[in-house]
């Protein structure tokens, strides 16, 4: 008559399989949003960061040649630029110089970007972001 009350369980019922399933679910939802966000400002930062690298390089460009800006295309600013002629392009990122203005155009993203300034080299972003974020840096 014991034994009848003494039933082991083994296992885990489905409401409980269910309920730990649902909240796994809900974490997910919370998470992966604010995940995407954050690789996505990344991506920005880092093509942000590369576009002020490459601003660098056409003003150590222009000191080399005695205050005149070099020529259009990457492979104007040799040998502080490597590895590019007419434009360059990292990780669905275009860098490109027209010989007065440094234009990074960012394809691979699609979120907003607030404009920056550094200093004497102004940042401002156009397009639409759906389709790109440019960044662009006129030197005089």
């Amino acid at each position: 008559m014991i034994k009848m009350f003494t039933k082991k369980r083994k296992g885990f019922t489905l409401i409980e399989l269910i309920v730990v399933i649902a909240i796994l679910g809900i974490l997910a939802a919370i998470a992966i949003p604010r995940f995407t966000d954050v690789t996505t400002s990344a991506a920005i930062g880092a093509a942000e960061s590369n576009h002020r690298l490459l601003a660098s390089a056409v003003l150590m460009a222009q000191t080399q040649n005695g205050g005149t800006l070099p020529a259009t295309g990457m492979d104007s600013l040799y040998p502080f630029v490597q590895g590019g002629s007419g434009a360059l392009t990292l990780d669905g990122v275009t860098y490109s110089w027209n010989g007065s203005a440094l234009v990074t155009t960012i394809t691979k993203v699609s979120t907003k970007y607030a404009p920056a300034t550094n200093g004497s080299v102004v940042i401002t972003q156009t397009g639409t972001p759906a389709s790109a974020t440019v960044f662009t840096t006129t030197f005089n």
